[in-house]
């Protein structure tokens, strides 16, 4: 049973990564934020009390300026053992930041499993890591639906040998060959996206979303062949920002360049709109995403920091999106 101490202990970090999510715009902050951040730490914070993980809370008392929480994952959300890390502190105090990158140190070099999606606001953490020998792998970005719907431009009319259907149960194997045989080819773009388990998750997502349409979730098709997918999930109710959706593309190789990105946006949004949705995120690493994000009025939310051999990317690939923040 946790002792009153170390449930003490994890109220204050969910405390300080609230007033940090209460910061962003259009974030929720109320017992519904507070239990979705307890959930996501208390796995990590269960592995320290358990003498498996490693922690810096800082100061000792009082309201937290600083998290620093290590544990293993054999089993991440994209399917591989994660070392998955978390690094919270107040966007703008520096000692927080000089603290939190000299128990970063005491880490010791990141392992081929290093897990980081930090706060795209610490900048200070951001480039300390970079210098250790770590790499950006992708971006998440924030962004307002009907805002980013009035910004999009006009897409192009989609070309006579492609049409669009939503997503069908006679598609779904199709679609997931096709992340298969793109990130199997391109893991650059998306270094999980063809892991057998996450392509499991996929694969039932894609069958409820053929069970019960809602949204934007479609194929395109080229003589009756998959060669591209999109899908917004839409959430009523999500915990952390009320009414969201999220995102993601794929799209065959020689298909890229042809005006589908800005289709499959304005479609998506479209939809997100209808459904009364606020806020829309996604993770890239795709130039054309991130420069379209720019136009949309998208901001970063997070990086995702990984070793530097398992990174595509020099930092110059996301200098633009993240030289608003």
């Amino acid at each position: 049973m946790e002792s009153m101490e170390s449930m003490s202990a994890l109220e204050r970090m969910v405390d300080l990564r609230l007033a940090m999510h209460g910061q962003l715009p259009g974030a929720r902050v109320d017992a519904a934020a507070r239990k979705a951040i307890a959930e996501f730490l208390q796995p990590g914070w269960a592995a320290r009390l358990e003498g498996q993980g490693f922690e810096v809370l800082w100061p000792e008392q009082g309201p937290l300026r600083l998290t620093v929480l290590a544990w293993r994952q054999p089993q991440a959300w994209h399917g591989s053992p994660a070392d998955h890390v978390v690094v919270d502190h107040l966007p703008g105090d520096q000692e927080a930041a000089a603290r939190a990158c000299a128990a970063l140190d005491t880490l010791g070099p990141p392992t081929a499993d290093f897990d980081l999606h930090l706060d795209a606001r610490l900048v200070e953490v951001r480039q300390h890591l970079l210098l250790r020998g770590l790499g950006i792998d992708s971006v998440t970005l924030l962004g307002r639906s009907a805002e980013a719907l009035a910004r999009l431009p006009a897409p192009r009319p989609l070309l006579p040998s492609l049409s669009l259907e939503p997503v069908a149960p006679r598609h779904v194997g199709a679609v997931v060959d096709l992340f298969r045989a793109v990130f199997s080819a391109h893991p650059r773009w998306c270094w999980f996206g063809a892991h057998p388990i996450w392509l499991e998750k996929l694969r039932a997502d894609l069958e409820r979303s053929a069970a019960n349409p809602t949204g934007a979730v479609e194929v395109v098709l080229r003589a009756g062949a998959v060669v591209g997918h999109w899908a917004t999930g839409i959430s009523l109710d999500n915990a952390l920002w009320g009414r969201k959706a999220g995102m993601g593309v794929v799209l065959h190789p020689d298909l890229q360049g042809q005006g589908l990105l800005k289709l499959a946006y304005a479609r998506m949004l479209t939809a997100q709109v209808a459904a009364g949705v606020e806020v829309f995120t996604g993770g890239t690493s795709q130039p054309a995403v991130m420069g379209l994000g720019r136009v949309m009025g998208r901001r970063a939310l997070a990086t995702w920091i990984r070793r530097h051999d398992r990174t595509a990317f020099e930092p110059a690939h996301f200098e633009a999106v993240l030289a608003e923040d």
